[in-house]
């Protein structure tokens, strides 16, 4: 499922196709509905021209400039004729067999990521199998951010939509504040981010913080784990802290 697999045989006929797609670089937020699931995806146009497809923020595939323009244009669901012309018109010794076959290349790889059944690719860049060349990221995917005050929090959210970055772990801390970590989800979800929070048991199940968060948006809640054996993991954790987290994850399920 790696774009670059089948699309870097196009030629660009400038050092910028995408000027000529009309695509600046940027973070572009879509959600699809499939068998009643939603999948959002993001579509991240670097600067050099390149881009990253994600699936829930799950599966990644690397994108040279023409798998760019295809993406875009099937997640805005242009028409066949509308997406083939602007890639014609951006890049040259296109032949309309190869260009419509990598058009259904592309839209059956989208209708398998917001439908996946039981075979949701789990892909790691770094993963040596991902790719037989080192895909060097011009910005990271995710950042890890310690939960703030609102007025704190927000311009950080804001400036990782604005870099590129699709996807924020709110780090929660210790007793953290429940009020200033669903304002933080909630921000990071109006903005289009992926949202996580990531906090010890005891912490996130504190009255109807869980329930709360999931109100909010947010997308995943990591409970810190940390040993298998309770009076370990109370250790680094806090008191009690192990006997909280079946309920945790209940709660969170």
């Amino acid at each position: 499922m790696v774009l670059k697999q089948f699309i870097p045989r196009i030629s660009p006929p400038s050092a910028d196709p995408l000027e000529r797609a009309g695509i600046a670089p940027g973070l572009y937020h879509y959600q699809r509905d499939a068998e009643g699931t939603y999948t959002r995806f993001h579509l991240r146009v670097d600067a050099g021209g390149t881009g990253l497809l994600l699936a829930n923020a799950t599966a990644a595939a690397w994108l040279a400039p023409s798998g760019v323009i295809l993406a875009k244009g099937v997640l805005e669901a242009e028409r066949d004729d509308a997406i083939l012309e602007r890639l014609n018109a951006s890049f040259r010794n296109v032949t309309a067999d190869t260009a419509a076959t990598d058009l259904r290349r592309v839209r059956r790889i989208i209708d398998n990521l917001a439908a996946p059944g039981d075979n949701y690719p789990l892909v790691n860049l770094s993963d040596p199998l991902f790719t037989p060349q080192a895909v060097r990221l011009e910005k990271p995917l995710s950042a890890d951010v310690p939960l703030a005050a609102p007025e704190r929090l927000a311009p950080i959210l804001e400036r990782m939509w604005h870099q590129g970055i699709p996807h924020v772990t709110v780090v929660a801390g210790d007793a953290p504040n429940p009020m200033h970590l669903v304002r933080a989800v909630e921000r990071a979800e109006d903005l289009g981010l992926i949202a996580d929070v990531r906090g010890r048991a005891g912490d996130l199940t504190a009255g109807t913080l869980i329930e709360d968060l999931a109100m909010a948006g947010v997308d995943h809640i990591n409970v810190l784990y940390l040993s298998a054996m309770s009076e370990v993991h109370d250790a680094l954790a806090g008191s009690g802290e192990h006997e909280r987290i079946a309920s945790a994850f209940a709660r969170i399920h």
